[in-house]
């Protein structure tokens, strides 16, 4: 379970961990809203704050130290991400199941796949890790596969992989190379980000996520027209995401949308210009309310995104696609293709000329054969996913068109009709990086790609969940050995997939050795002790927030350690991470050389003035600050002249004023 992941590798270090612990304890020490940032003192946290700000309440409500309340947030996440994953599926499978008079069994095992499709499966490069290191497979093949660093892995003849971090490369299987140069390109799952241990934005509204779809599914199967109150639940749930993690807003905002406008057209019938405005009047009502509930943070929300630019110079390769996502992929080709068939025989398509119903049969064959010559196209030239996206999209949307015909009213509340819903717009996310990318300071589809892939995984999971039932032989009574054949074969795509978590889990806690804490501070207490021993004194007996200089240096470093554990503002953390969120560096670039010289100069007068400037209370020197401006005698003169020791221990001194 997460919980076993997390007491045995419980340590707020390394990657992006001391940013997020950093959040947790600036909220926690924020005395107004927005929250104080931690890393640039002065200015307040410029993100979306939402999941931090509700980790802090529950902090607070709980009683336990920010130490351990981060990690049981963790936890926490799996668990309702779990749970999203299962009612969803649940529900799914029990609706479909209701019209064939079926019991509780099928609905709680395939919500089960639900789950362990959204929150525990991984893809398939963990299957290819073990080939590796076994020694299965030739340096060509290995050349061909392109997963960044696996060919050079080490191959030892063992069933786990033994090289530092090599669960790391399942979220960098998309291998970007432009003119000759990598391009890093993320595309990490709900697994790998619960086995990090991250708690970042796309983590923490990846429960809520979850709560937009099933509302969403609400508003699909809703029998009358929508209430105030439940728009204000649909705003307070879409807005937050947007407060969340922006970059989910527009999504679920548009899944919402779509699936009130199919719920008034099966209420209303054609499409008439009341189902126009009626829909209109839904969309801009709820974005509304998703801006005016949320209004404090919009105000004061400054993004670093620069619009939209096109892809150039490079597209997916369709095996690195289908290592990330091949599992769902091998459902949702069947259940596309089978939508369709079901709607195009549901409508008289495959009825005799003389029993047809009246459908705009034309327009319907011109379009399948467009997308199928366009597919076709893309393949020749080589750009094999794009065809098969367009292919698998194009007849998608043909099925989804067919099926809410007005001949056919009870698909309009059909769990399929909804899934294939959630199919093209997870399809339409992984389409859409392959063209255009949202700018951001690294100005490359980086950032896109992750967030959109991210998304795709939930969609295309809950997806493949329901396919897995309604394509098996649990699903239907034609063709069994047919059905039965597809799950057969899907088996082993599905064990594959178990592979990374299994084997990910035992690497990344090694294999549970360790004694079992869920203090993220805990392992300060080896070689640091001294820092350890400092950051309690301040946590104990500095209220509210005022500023403490200590050392900045690189991102992902020990630099910031003391405003991370703290939640004191210093006055520069991590200087890259501030130039990602603000999306420029002039502010921290001004503080960089008065940070050094507060450090170095035994200047007196200037030191006190530069101290005021900045309203420094506190001034950290440890062995960081030592060892990166080489502090002086002098220099620590200066610092008795000008304020008290407060704090004294090893190498660690506190100056307070």
């Amino acid at each position: 379970s997460e919980m076993c992941i997390r007491d045995s590798n419980p340590e707020i270090a390394g990657t992006e961990k001391p940013m997020d612990f950093a959040f947790l304890n600036g909220i926690l020490r924020s005395e107004y809203f927005p929250p104080l940032d931690p890393w640039l003192s002065g200015f307040a946290i410029s993100y979306y704050y939402f999941g931090y700000l509700m980790v802090a309440v529950l902090t607070r409500l709980s009683g336990v130290a920010s130490e351990v309340a981060f990690n049981l947030a963790i936890a926490l996440l799996f668990a309702l991400a779990a749970s999203g994953g299962f009612s969803l599926t649940y529900n799914l499978v029990a609706r479909h199941q209701k019209n064939r008079n079926g019991g509780a069994a099928l609905p709680t095992a395939f919500g089960g796949l639900g789950a362990l499709f959204v929150a525990v499966m991984g893809n398939l490069e963990g299957a290819l890790e073990v080939m590796h290191t076994r020694g299965w497979g030739t340096a060509a093949f290995w050349e061909w596969v392109d997963v960044k660093n696996v060919a050079s892995a080490p191959v030892t003849g063992a069933w786990i992989p033994t090289d530092n971090w090599w669960w790391w490369r399942a979220s960098r299987v998309v291998h970007d190379v432009v003119l000759g140069m990598d391009q890093e390109v993320i595309d990490e799952f709900p697994f790998f980000s619960f086995l990090l241990g991250d708690m970042h934005p796309h983590v923490l509204a990846l429960p809520f996520v979850l709560l937009a779809l099933g509302l969403a599914l609400n508003v699909f199967w809703s029998t009358r027209e929508i209430r105030w109150v439940e728009m204000l639940v649909l705003g307070v749930c879409l807005g937050g995401l947007g407060f969340l993690n922006s970059w989910d807003l527009p999504i679920y905002l548009f899944i919402c949308v779509v699936a009130y406008a199919l719920a008034v057209y099966r209420w209303n019938g054609p499409l008439t210009r009341r189902w126009l405005t009626e829909v209109g009047y839904f969309a801009v009502v709820l974005i509304g309310l998703c801006l005016v509930l949320y209004l404090p943070f919009w105000i004061s929300f400054r993004s670093q995104a620069g619009g939209v630019a096109p892809v150039l110079l490079v597209k997916t390769r369709l095996h690195q696609y289908l290592i990330m996502f091949g599992a769902f992929i091998y459902v949702v080709i069947p259940l596309v293709f089978y939508a369709l068939w079901r709607a195009m025989r549901a409508s008289g398509v495959t009825e005799p000329p003389e029993r047809r119903a009246q459908l705009p049969r034309t327009l319907s064959a011109v379009v399948v054969i467009l997308v199928v010559v366009l597919s076709l196209l893309m393949a020749l030239v080589r750009l094999y996913l794009v065809g098969l996206l367009v292919l698998l999209i194009g007849m998608g949307a043909i099925a989804l068109f067919w099926r809410v015909r007005p001949s056919r009213p009870s698909e309009l509340t059909s769990s399929t009709t909804f899934v294939l819903l959630l199919t093209l717009v997870g399809l339409l996310l992984t389409f859409s990086v392959e063209f255009v990318y949202l700018r951001d300071v690294f100005d490359t589809r980086m950032n896109t790609v992750f967030k959109f892939y991210y998304q795709a995984w939930v969609l295309l999971g809950i997806s493949a969940a329901f396919g897995t039932y309604l394509l098996g032989p649990w699903g239907g009574r034609g063709n069994r050995p047919l059905r039965a054949l597809l799950v057969v074969g899907f088996v082993p795509l599905l064990l594959a997939g178990l592979v990374y978590p299994v084997l990910s889990t035992y690497s990344k806690t090694g294999g549970f050795a360790g004694p079992p804490t869920l203090d993220g501070m805990a392992h300060l207490q080896s070689g640091r002790e001294d820092d350890l021993a400092a950051v309690r004194w301040l946590r104990e007996n500095v209220d509210g927030a005022p500023v403490i200089l200590e050392a900045t240096g690189g991102s992902y470093t020990y630099y910031g350690r003391v405003s991370v554990h703290t939640g004191l503002p210093t006055l520069l953390g991590w200087g890259g991470h501030e130039l990602q969120w603000r999306g420029n560096y002039e502010e921290p670039g001004k503080r960089e050389p008065v940070i050094e010289t507060l450090y170095t100069s035994p200047d007196l007068e200037r030191t006190a003035a530069l101290l005021d400037e900045y309203d420094v209370e506190y001034v950290y020197v440890g062995p960081l600050e030592r060892n990166t401006y080489s502090v002086s005698q002098p220099v620590l003169t200066k610092f008795e002249d000008l304020m008290d020791v407060v704090f004294q221990q090893g190498e660690v001194l506190i100056y307070g004023r």
